[in-house]
């Protein structure tokens, strides 16, 4: 996190994150341990599984085929 420990800014900043990478509001995210701490336990309304897949990223089907750069021919 770039925020400063200070005045809850970096818990925020975690908070803030967390929603956003799940997918849900910051309402729903809670810091239940480590607040103080750079270790953090945090609650969060779905299980270990819905986490996986809600981070997992999906492929893009409109860059599928695509192989990088071209060779020239010399």
């Amino acid at each position: 996190m770039a925020e400063a420990p200070a005045d809850g800014a970096a818990n925020d900043g975690v908070v803030t994150l967390l929603a956003k990478a799940l997918g849900i509001s910051r309402a729903e995210v809670r810091i239940v341990s480590g607040a103080a701490s750079r270790h953090k336990r945090v609650a969060i309304p779905f299980d270990l599984s819905e986490v996986r897949v809600r981070l997992t990223p999906t492929p893009n089907p409109s860059l599928e085929g695509r192989g990088g750069a071209k060779r020239r021919g010399g």
